[in-house]
């Protein structure tokens, strides 16, 4: 597995420095064969996370693995404000310098309990993490859902998009090129993607924690639909 902290802590900080849109863009990985995706597409990704958290004006909601803030700037749009946390101190320090006055960030890892010291006055309705399960093993997964309940109340909603999901690994890696490098990557433990998670893993951590659980298909024309899924944790 790869060191996903040494390897967001490594980034090139000349990019998205100045705010350009398409190298913050490359910067996270939000690329289609190594090119930025579209504004169209990016439209697709914030949005799906302010439908399906019903974001209203009052909202004050947890951004987990923010990144660069390029995502979290857009939801800041729709909210009051956003708390953004992630690892990586040189991603933190450029969404810090990019994004608007209604957004807090913090550099820590969502798993630790350090976390809750930090934002623990708050309690959260509303938290999300786009396109982050993936840098985490199995059994991290527990110790995020322990952080989510100390986190949240009893009508909290967590949403985590875009996992790769393990039935479909081949459906990313779909020429005998990709496989290839997938394979030799795995050996030098430099795979791009990382984790690749089954529903039914998570529907059974989440149940035993006595949470609910959904998962959900992403919209067809999404270019990471072929392979990621999204679920929907619930208090009650």
């Amino acid at each position: 597995m790869r060191d996903w902290k040494a390897f967001w802590n490594s980034i090139d900080t000349q990019q998205g420095k100045n705010n350009d849109w398409s190298s913050m863009m490359a910067q996270v990985g939000k690329t289609i064969q190594q090119k930025p995706i579209d504004s169209s597409q990016f439209k697709m990704v914030y949005e799906k996370i302010v439908t399906t958290l019903s974001l209203e004006k009052d909202d004050i909601v947890l951004d987990l693995c923010c990144g660069n803030g390029i995502v979290t700037a857009k939801i800041s749009d729709y909210v009051k404000s956003v708390f953004g946390v992630d690892f990586s101190q040189p991603l933190i320090d450029i969404a810090k310098a990019t994004s608007p006055n209604n957004i807090n960030y913090f550099c820590c890892s969502v798993l630790d309990d350090f976390l809750v010291e930090l934002l623990g006055n708050h309690k959260f309705k509303k938290i999300y993490m786009n396109t982050g399960l993936q840098h985490f093993v199995e059994h991290d997964f527990a110790k995020l859902l322990d952080n989510f309940l100390l986190l949240s109340d009893s009508t909290s909603t967590l949403f985590i998009t875009d996992i790769p999901e393990k039935k479909n690994l081949f459906s990313f890696y779909n020429t005998e090129e990709r496989r290839e490098d997938y394979y030799k990557r795995i050996a030098n433990g430099t795979e791009a993607i990382g984790t690749w998670w089954e529903r039914e893993f998570l529907i059974e951590v989440v149940t035993n924690k006595g949470l609910f659980i959904k998962t959900l298909e992403q919209a067809v024309d999404l270019h990471t639909a072929h392979y990621r899924f999204d679920i929907i944790i619930y208090r009650k």
